[in-house]
């Protein structure tokens, strides 16, 4: 009897297990998708060039900067202060979810895009980068990069970093809330974090 019960548990699991990552992995790409649409996508973007990896805000997110800066405050109390808005759980799911980098998982983003991996990216000779980059992706938003998103249980209140850096003074990084309403996420509050 016991090894029947073991065994029905296994196969629950089995099959409710890939229904869950594929929920969470469909609602992560909608996001990004969402973000990617209302924010990078202009009359002339043809291409979205995203970092291949994820990555948080350093300054909040990395222990030994948000010390030396900020040595009163954790993680959670700096992100609460930056998008109070957000659900406490959502803000904790999304710092459970930056404790590293890991590939970016996107697909149908409903634009052509490529994925930099990091060996591709800027270095020492910017301004050169920045030209051999424009000839090869003209008709790009520069290249964006995403952290890993927060969800709350329920799945209707994302929340995540979002850097886009490109030649010239356009580079900014941000906190963005996003809420699901009627199956479709939409943008509730962007805080801008740096500029340059």
């Amino acid at each position: 009897m016991l090894a029947h019960s073991f065994r029905l548990v296994v196969a629950i699991l089995t099959f409710i297990t890939p229904l869950t990552l594929f929920a969470q992995t469909d609602d992560a790409n909608e996001v990004y998708r969402a973000v990617i649409q209302k924010k990078f996508i202009h009359n002339t973007t043809k291409v979205i060039v995203l970092e291949a990896e994820t990555k948080g805000f350093w300054m909040h997110e990395n222990d030994e900067v948000r010390k030396k800066r900020f040595p009163s405050k954790t993680a959670q109390q700096l992100l609460k202060e930056w998008m109070p808005e957000a659900q406490t759980q959502t803000l904790d799911n999304y710092l459970a979810s930056n404790k590293s980098r890991e590939r970016l998982q996107v697909s149908d983003l409903g634009i052509d895009y490529v994925l930099l991996k990091p060996d591709e990216l800027p270095r020492a000779d910017v301004e050169q980068f920045w030209t051999m980059f424009y000839r090869k992706y003209r008709d790009s938003s520069g290249i964006i990069a995403f952290s890993n998103i927060g969800f709350n249980e329920q799945h209707d209140e994302a929340f995540l970093y979002v850097e886009n850096r490109c030649d010239g003074l356009c580079g900014q990084g941000h906190y963005v809330l996003l809420t699901k309403s009627q199956g479709k996420w939409e943008i509730r509050k962007e805080n801008h974090l740096w500029i340059a």
